[in-house]
């Protein structure tokens, strides 16, 4: 799939720890809020070849509408949309190898969008969302502003990574409730908690 890149924007260089961590500290508070729900039956952590294979972070259990649903979901964690008012879907995560990003690769049923600063969560159903940003970003040039970051890895190499920053609002005009935003309370993962996550992904990403 290629689309045209009328404006582009660096949104930094970081490390290949920084990454993670940033995707450590919001995984545990997003467990956190899912457990203290009423609805919630169960949830675990995807394996490590689910993760890999189909972006997918956590299986669901709840009751919903008298029955038992199971639900699969991604977590992003972000820094700067308090700033931006910008979801920042990710298109290619490895420019050299042309792998593709989270937001367009992952299986999971919903995404779950969370602001690390303000605790703001928006969750929304991930396969009709893409299906739209895909239509709109191929309507026009410059429909969204692209972006790139540039991550340092543990070797020394630094690869790019591309995608584009879609306006929340956006979001919501196009799909209303199906668009839902959480205020949540925040829930200070453990070093022990951070520590581990990075070690799993750490290794899991390695091997990409």
């Amino acid at each position: 799939m290629s689309w045209a890149m009328a404006k582009e924007i660096d949104r930094g260089l970081a490390t290949f720890e920084q990454r993670l961590e940033t995707e450590a500290r919001a995984l545990p508070i997003i467990k956190e809020y899912i457990l203290s729900l009423d609805a919630t039956m169960d949830l675990e952590d995807a394996d490590i070849e689910t993760q890999r294979r189909d972006d997918i972070d956590l299986f669901w259990t709840r009751a919903h509408k008298g029955k038992t649903t199971t639900i699969s979901i991604e977590v992003k964690g972000d820094t700067t949309i308090q700033n931006s008012g910008n979801f920042a879907f990710e298109t290619i995560s490895n420019e050299i190898g042309f792998t593709q990003g989270c937001f367009m690769r992952s299986k999971a049923d919903y995404f779950y969008y969370f602001s690390i600063e303000t605790n703001e969560l928006w969750i929304f159903p991930l396969a009709p969302v893409r299906e739209w940003f895909i239509r709109e970003v191929g309507s026009r040039a410059n429909r969204f502003v692209s972006f790139r970051t540039h991550t340092i890895r543990p070797n020394g190499s630094v690869y790019v990574t591309r995608g584009y920053l879609v306006p929340v609002r956006d979001v919501e005009r196009a799909f209303g409730s199906e668009l839902r935003y959480r205020q949540i309370q925040r829930l200070v993962p453990t070093n022990a908690e951070i520590e581990t996550l990075l070690a799993t992904e750490f290794n899991a990403t390695l091997e990409e």
